[in-house]
């Protein structure tokens, strides 16, 4: 499953935007939500790789958003990691913090508190690079700092292969 959730990353780090930037505006990242989920039979788990949201723009009101199967024993999906913010000088540098940058909710968001397994596991990734973290979450009993029952960083997660 860890490899699997691994190629979802890579699948959503790579659907760029499809709106308008501005003058003096960049856009990095990707811009849709990606997952995979796994049920369990005959002793191992067979894993269905769901198809790829569209692409979202973190500036509309539209969130980013994917369809996994309800019957799943796993569900996991990777939040876009994409932001849009204005750029400085010619080498079109992204000002960092800035209050007109746009980006997607990285932890589990109230939709998929709402949507999630009830006896299952639920796995959330958002961020992107060194900063990437793993969320898992339930319908209830998450934490307020995170939304989440638990969580690790990316990189101790692909250590669980």
């Amino acid at each position: 499953m860890v490899a699997a959730i691994g190629d979802a990353v890579t699948r959503s780090d790579n659907i760029g935007l499809t709106g308008t930037l501005k003058p003096k505006e960049e856009a990095t990242g990707g811009f849709a939500e990606t997952g995979v989920s796994g049920k369990h039979f005959n002793g191992g788990t067979i894993l269905t790789v769901a198809p790829n949201g569209a692409p979202t723009d973190p500036r509309g009101k539209a969130p980013a958003e994917i369809l996994l199967p309800p019957d799943a024993d796993t569900k996991a999906h990777v939040h876009p990691s994409g932001q849009i913010g204005r750029t400085t000088g010619d080498a079109g540098t992204l000002v960092v913090g800035d209050s007109q940058n746009s980006s997607f909710v990285q932890t589990p968001s109230p939709r998929d508190i709402e949507n999630a397994l009830p006896y299952g596991t639920n796995i959330v990734v958002g961020g992107a690079g060194e900063d990437r973290t793993v969320y898992f979450y339930a319908r209830s009993g998450n934490q307020s700092g995170c939304n989440c029952i638990a969580k690790m960083s990316w990189s101790n997660f692909l250590k669980l292969k």
